[in-house]
């Protein structure tokens, strides 16, 4: 587990992290998960680099991506 006690490593190390993240989402997304259905459902306000991976991985496979917002102005005005 990476030390980010201090914001100068945190600073360093969040980049590393958030990339490893997206590389394992991705992985995931492509090679583990076996591609059977036709859509790739997303809940509830996804990061946006989540959203991006998701929208690469749904061009690439040739399915639609359905983004579910359904809690988003409770959570926002709640």
């Amino acid at each position: 587990m990476l030390d980010t006690s201090t914001p100068i490593k945190f600073i360093i190390y969040a980049p590393f992290k958030a990339i490893f993240q997206l590389a394992s989402l991705l992985q995931m997304l492509l090679y583990d998960i076996p591609d059977m259905a036709g859509y790739l459902l997303l809940q509830n306000l996804p990061a946006i680099p989540t959203l991006a991976v998701a929208k690469l991985v749904t061009v690439l496979r040739g399915q639609k991506l359905v983004v579910d917002w359904h809690n988003f102005g409770y959570s926002m005005l709640g």
